[in-house]
This record gives structure tokens, C-alpha cells and sequence, in this order.
């Protein structure tokens, strides 16, 4: 009997907790049946609100890239406000002191820095342009009789491409006749004054350039009698870069400046006033000046002020961006044409325009006939050989900017065209590389200097600070028994015209070290176009040599530079050297007088 009861006290007590958990696992899982209900229903309405919410998110987003337009504007404005007849008083223009840093630079600043690139933009920009051909396709499939109403889409706006035609050009006029159809005394030549009448630039430079010189100077006699809208009769071509109308890009010195020769081409060819305006960061005159007798490229006020009076295009010019709506819009009959040019290229584009049939544009030819093409182009120089010319006789450096020239040079013990330099960028389109990285590729850059001119002491200058210490660490270690000079820049590494924005004199380091690049008897460069424009600048373009530059990964050890300790072929021409191997007719400046012109009042 005690046996059956406790099976039966078993049986109970397991049917017990068999139910125990089975109503514990029904309860559970009904709430997470509830749980994911409420999931459900809670994406469900977050999708529902999704438009909603991105749109939210762009309309925001929209708002803060406007305000950070307006910030940029606001503060650029607070550092470029410096009037040009402002004298260079000895307050506001100091020597460079022995320790090599600038006395009147201050650290109290703000700045801004270029957005980076966006890798999604090009994709971006594909896309819209393929929507936009299958828009075009639609509608010319669609017909002609529907209306814009029908279709919902608002008529176009002719406006934009539309202009008045107050300065014809005279296209039934040759060149060189229009050009030379002036007053007797501004045909005369002067080689006591004006650069281009000069033995060493006439002989150079190509006749249609001499004629435009000196047909731009006639033509800037006559500013003074311009009033009201008298400027509409005359045909303009301003190269700009302005705070108000420029908040995105404007390139940096090298894009914006680099292609003068070409945009020469373009005024002489459609008879148009070349000129040049800066306002962002600051006055290009901060910088750059035109030389005495040379080519006074400033923009007088009536002209400063049209290009920014208005935004309609009749009354403020059309601005452009691109080589062939330039050529498309200055052929035309409209007086102001302005640009914000630039190019990586800009040799290969000027070469076209005087040897090629290519202009830049696509499947245009130029017209010469074929038996003036010869004569022709046997007086035409190429881009590398003419750009030095071209530049003297627009550019010379500001007084701050020589004295500080001159300054290093005295301070690093170098003497002009006595030394190479070597420029090492190192963060092209890149904010950090490696420590192993930059030494392999700073070694490199000063190997490279020793191929083209050994024995000789090196002016390293770089993008990157750590390169830059590095480099100057060879001299103190004695490595390869080469002698390394650089100066730090303040702020280092120097400011990039168009990424920062602050006090004038936080940029000048750029132009300083352009000079003493140019300065330098030969050049190795890597990427970019800084390097390179310093030795176009100082016009020996025989002896450089380009460095494998940094991001790419060298196939084989020989395409690195090694050091060398005996001259190369590029630095014998004819056996004529003096006691350093420098040759006598490669020379930026005259040894024996100023480094450079005097300054255009």
C-alpha cells in the first residue's frame, strides 16, 4: 500500500512540474511574440517616416555646407581686406631674422581647411549625366506639338546663353595687322626700358606676343577715360579669382598662374585686354607684381567694380571655366569675358594652339595657310622654352616677398643658380603618410638631386614637415658627404591658396620657396606641379629630372636614384662650364646687379 502511494505522490509531483514548465515557456514566448510585433510595427512606421527623415537630414545638411560657405566668405574677408595703395612700412614688412623665422607672424588665427574629394563624386556626376542624355533622348522622341504645360516642365530660360554684342570683334582684320594699327609710339622700340624690346627676350619671344605687349600697353594708356559703361566698347578677358563669386575652388599657384602663355594665346587670338584679379585669399599683388618696362596685368577700379556689380552676365561678363567656352564665348561679340581657369596641362595645351591641329578643343583645326605655316612656326618657341620670358616680363615679387628671398638666401649660404633644388610633395591629395615611407622617398629626392648636379649644396623644400627634418638631418650625419639647406616654413607646412584662409603673410612662404626653387641652377621635382613650375620658372628646363614619385610602388630598385658624386650629362653643354659647373647661359638673375626688377608703381 506505502509502495502504490508513492508512485502515485511521483506521478503527481512530475505532471506538476511538467505543467509548471510549460506555462513558463508559453509565457515566454508569447512576449516575444509581442517583442517582435512591436519591432515590426516600429520599422514599419520608421519606414513610413523614412522620405521624411532624409529629407530632413539633406535639408540639413544643405543648411550647414551654405553656413560654412558664409563662414568662409566672412573670415576671408576679415584677412584680405588690405587696400592696394597701402604703403609697406617698416611695421608691416620685416626681415627674415637668424633663426630663420619671420617677425611679424602671428599664431592668433583661424582657418579652414578644403574639404578632401569625394570618391562618390564622379560616380555622381556620370550618373546625372547619363540621366540627362536619357532626359534629352525622351524628349526629342516625344512631339513636337506638346507643350511645355503638358508636360509639366517649366520652358527654358534662353537668358543664360544670351547676350548683347556691344565689342564686335573684327575678324576681317588679320593679327598682326590689328595689332600694329596703333600710334607710331607705341610701335617704337625701346630696349633701354621695355623688357620685350630687349636682345635676350626679343630674339625668344614670337612676334605675335611683342605685338600684343605692346598693343595692351596702348590700350592701357586709354584707361583714364573710361567712365560709366564706356568700358562695354572694348573687348576684356579678366583671369579671376574672386571671394564673392569663387567659394569652392580656384586651384592652387601653380594651376592658377601656370597657364599665362595660354591664356595669351587666347586674348592675341581674339583680340581681347588680358587682365588679371585676385581677391581670395587675398590681392595676387600681395605676392606678384608687374616689373618696370614690363606687362601690367592689374585690373583698374571701373573694371574691378563691373565684375562684381551684377549677376547678369550683360553687365558683370560671362564667367567661365573651361578652355572651349572660352574660345566658344571670346570669339563673340561680348565686351567682358572672365575666367577661373586652370589646368594640369598646360603645355601640352599651348603647344597644340602654335604647332598642333588640336586647340584644346576637340576635331578643330587651325587655319594657316600652307605657305606662310613654315615661316610660321619656325618663330614659334615651345611652352618650356617661351614660360620664362613670359614670366619675367609680367611677375617680379612683392617687397615682402624679395626681401625674404633674399633673406634665406643670405641665411642657407646659397648663391643663385649655384645649387640644386630638390621638392619632394609628399601629401599630394593625402593628409598622413608613414614615417618608413617618407624617409624612403626623401632619401630618394636628394639621390635624384646628385644625378644632375653633385657636389653643390642641395635646397630641399617638401610638403611634409617630417620630410623636410629628415632630409636636413643628411648634413649633420654626414651621409654621402652632401650638404643639405631648407628652411622650416611658418606655418608648416605652408599654407595652400585655396585650402586655408588667415593673415596675408602665412602665404608667403609659398611664393618664397617658388623663387628659391627657380633660383636653383637645376631642378628635380616630383608630383604635382610646384616643382615643375619653379624650373620653368628659372628657365634652365635642360637640367631636371623628375623622381619616382611617392604612391606607386617602384617595379625594381633602379627606378629609385642613387647618390653620385660625379657630374651628369645633363650638366655638360658644349664643355662650357665655370668652376662649379654652372653654365653661363643658364642664369635667372645677373650676378652682378639686383636679383629682380624693380616693382611697377
Amino acid at each position: 500500500m506505502d509502495r502504490k502511494w508513492k508512485q502515485l505522490l511521483l506521478i503527481f509531483a512530475l505532471v506538476f512540474a511538467y505543467v509548471i514548465l510549460i506555462s513558463s515557456y508559453l509565457e515566454n514566448n508569447n512576449s516575444s511574440n509581442r517583442n517582435r510585433n512591436n519591432s515590426i510595427a516600429t520599422a514599419a512606421n520608421n519606414k513610413n517616416n523614412g522620405n521624411d527623415n532624409v529629407n530632413d537630414i539633406r535639408s540639413a545638411a544643405a543648411k550647414n555646407k551654405e553656413n560654412q560657405l558664409d563662414l568662409y566668405l566672412e573670415l576671408q574677408k576679415k584677412y584680405s581686406n588690405k587696400q592696394l595703395d597701402e604703403k609697406n612700412d617698416s611695421d608691416n614688412t620685416k626681415e627674415i631674422g637668424q633663426d630663420g623665422q619671420q617677425d611679424d607672424i602671428t599664431t592668433d588665427h583661424e582657418y579652414i581647411k578644403r574639404k578632401g574629394k569625394n570618391p562618390k563624386m564622379r560616380q555622381r556626376r556620370i550618373e546625372k549625366k547619363r540621366q540627362q542624355r536619357e532626359q534629352l533622348k525622351e524628349n526629342s522622341n516625344s512631339s513636337t506639338t506638346t507643350s511645355s504645360a503638358s508636360t509639366n516642365q517649366p520652358p527654358i530660360d534662353m537668358s543664360r546663353w544670351t547676350y548683347k554684342e556691344t565689342a564686335p570683334n573684327p575678324k576681317n582684320v588679320t593679327g598682326d595687322k590689328y595689332y600694329r594699327t596703333i600710334p607710331k609710339e607705341f610701335l617704337m622700340q625701346n630696349d633701354a626700358y621695355y623688357l620685350w624690346d630687349k636682345d635676350e627676350y626679343k630674339t625668344i619671344l614670337p612676334e605675335w606676343m611683342k605685338d600684343y605687349f605692346r598693343w595692351h600697353r596702348y590700350k592701357r594708356s586709354s584707361f583714364g577715360d573710361l567712365k560709366g559703361e564706356s568700358w562695354m566698347t572694348e573687348r576684356w578677358f579678366i583671369v579671376q579669382c574672386l571671394i564673392e563669386q569663387d567659394k569652392r575652388k580656384c586651384g592652387g599657384t601653380s594651376d592658377r598662374l601656370k597657364p599665362i602663355p595660354v591664356l595669351l594665346k587666347i586674348a592675341y587670338d581674339t583680340k581681347r585686354i588680358l587682365l588679371i584679379r585676385w581677391t581670395k585669399p587675398s590681392m595676387l599683388e600681395e605676392f606678384l607684381v608687374p616689373p618696370v618696362g614690363g606687362f601690367d596685368w592689374r585690373v583698374p577700379k571701373i573694371m574691378a567694380d563691373a565684375i562684381t556689380a551684377s549677376d547678369d552676365p550683360n553687365i558683370s561678363g560671362k564667367r567661365l571655366t573651361t578652355i572651349l567656352t572660352i574660345s566658344q564665348y571670346a570669339e563673340g561679340g561680348m565686351s567682358l569675358i572672365r575666367t577661373r581657369y586652370q589646368t594640369t596641362t598646360p603645355g601640352n595645351i599651348y603647344n597644340n594652339l602654335i604647332f598642333g591641329n588640336d586647340n584644346g578643343q576637340s576635331n578643330t583645326t587651325i587655319i594657316i595657310r600652307q605657305q606662310e605655316q613654315q615661316q610660321f612656326l619656325q618663330q614659334q618657341p615651345n611652352f618650356d622654352t617661351v614660360f620664362s620670358y613670359v614670366w619675367k616680363i609680367m611677375f617680379t615679387p612683392s617687397l615682402p616677398i624679395s626681401q625674404r628671398i633674399q633673406s634665406k638666401l643670405d641665411r642657407m649660404e646659397l648663391r643663385p643658380n649655384h645649387y640644386v633644388a630638390s621638392h619632394f610633395r609628399a601629401l599630394y591629395a593625402k593628409d598622413k603618410r608613414s614615417d618608413e615611407l617618407l624617409r624612403k622617398f626623401t632619401t630618394n629626392a636628394l639621390a635624384c638631386a646628385t644625378q644632375i648636379r653633385p657636389n653643390v649644396p642641395i635646397f630641399f623644400t617638401s610638403d611634409s614637415s617630417f620630410a623636410t627634418k629628415y632630409a636636413i638631418q643628411y648634413d649633420t650625419m654626414q651621409q654621402h658627404n652632401i650638404t643639405v639647406v631648407s628652411s622650416i616654413p611658418d606655418p608648416n607646412p605652408p599654407w595652400h591658396l585655396d585650402s586655408f584662409l588667415g593673415p596675408i603673410n602665412n602665404f608667403y612662404d609659398t611664393f618664397i620657396d617658388l623663387y628659391l626653387i627657380a633660383l636653383a641652377g637645376c631642378v628635380t621635382y616630383s608630383k604635382g606641379g610646384y616643382g615643375h613650375w619653379g624650373l620653368l620658372i628659372g628657365g634652365n628646363v635642360q637640367c631636371q629630372l623628375r623622381q619616382f614619385f611617392i604612391g606607386y610602388t617602384p617595379e625594381k630598385e633602379d627606378d629609385l636614384c642613387e647618390f653620385s658624386s660625379t657630374f651628369s650629362a645633363l650638366e655638360s653643354d658644349n664643355n662650357e662650364q665655370d668652376e662649379e659647373g654652372i653654365q653661363d647661359r643658364y642664369r635667372y638673375g645677373n650676378d652682378n646687379g639686383p636679383l629682380f626688377l624693380p616693382p611697377m608703381k
